[in-house]
């Protein structure tokens, strides 16, 4: 929650959260197809909405985003429309009230409720900053973890005691601990043929502190540099323990289907993504001949 507007601007907020919502519901456009969970007829177009920078952090502003406002009684969505952004490393998406503790949001991502924020009872008003209020049990607040990808972002009230406000949200990447991996160990930069319909032997190096046996198979995925999204992410197996590299070490062998791999002619590169046992995310890449 914050300040009570004028009327004027009240009305001005409350139809732009008509609008938007009327573009959310609207069956025709890009961006219902999105909320709704639905591929819109051009797959090639991007998500519609206002972009979230990510790793911008907490900035205590009026600006959207990172601050988003509604208005009017009752479960409204935000009124500055949808907010989007891309990764191909999973994020962390943060989500709080400010001014008046009382309020409560329930967060979308691609049209399907992700998680609803902590509750909270109604306070007394005072001015906090996003960061201090994300940390106080007085305000509601929430972080929804968020996999690599296209993400449009809704925020939807579900506790509105003061019929208007302002709340921040912000993005972060996950850390990633960089590894090596070996695209057909021992064949230096390997040449790949796009077009076979072999298996491709990929292996993920141990160094010190690390060892592939404690990698979560079942997340990884490996493909292009350039598109990590057209990556295969279902190896043909879990893994076979072996010392690609001569060091005394096992390494962990995978194998993929060529072809699904998203790797094309002319690429130089590719990379791997996955997590480990313990639900740390990985990646790492290497050079390749692509023909």
């Amino acid at each position: 929650m914050f300040e009570r507007r004028s009327p004027r601007s009240r009305l001005l907020v409350a139809f732009a959260a008509g609008a938007c919502l009327a573009a959310l519901l609207a069956p025709g456009t890009a961006v219902a197809g999105r909320m709704n969970g639905a591929h819109a007829a051009d797959t090639t177009r991007r998500p519609v909405g206002t972009p979230i920078e990510v790793d911008a952090g907490w900035r205590d502003t009026f600006r959207s985003p990172p601050a988003f406002f509604w208005d009017g009684p009752g479960p409204v969505f935000n009124a500055d429309g949808p907010f989007t952004y891309t990764s191909d490393v999973p994020t962390i998406l943060k989500v709080t009230d400010s001014f008046c503790p009382g309020d409560r949001f329930r967060v979308f991502d691609n049209g399907a409720p992700i998680g609803d924020t902590t509750d909270s009872a109604r306070g007394r008003c005072r001015h906090v900053g996003p960061h201090e209020a994300f940390r106080s049990s007085r305000y509601s607040h929430g972080a929804f973890e968020l996999a690599p990808g296209e993400h449009v972002i809704a925020i939807q009230l579900i506790r509105n005691p003061f019929s208007g406000g302002r709340g921040f949200l912000r993005v972060d990447s996950v850390p990633v601990r960089k590894i090596g991996i070996d695209v057909k160990p021992g064949s230096g930069a390997a040449t790949i043929n796009v077009r076979s319909h072999g298996r491709l032997p990929v292996a993920i190096l141990s160094e010190k502190g690390f060892f592939p046996q404690n990698v979560d198979a079942s997340t990884i995925c490996f493909g292009s540099a350039r598109d990590p999204f057209a990556r295969n992410c279902h190896a043909l197996d879990y893994g076979v323990p072996k010392d690609v590299n001569g060091d005394g070490v096992d390494d962990l062998l995978l194998r993929f289907k060529t072809r699904r791999t998203g790797i094309r002619v002319g690429d130089t590169r590719a990379c791997l993504t996955g997590r480990t046992l313990r639900g740390g995310y990985i990646a790492g890449c290497d050079r390749i001949r692509a023909i």
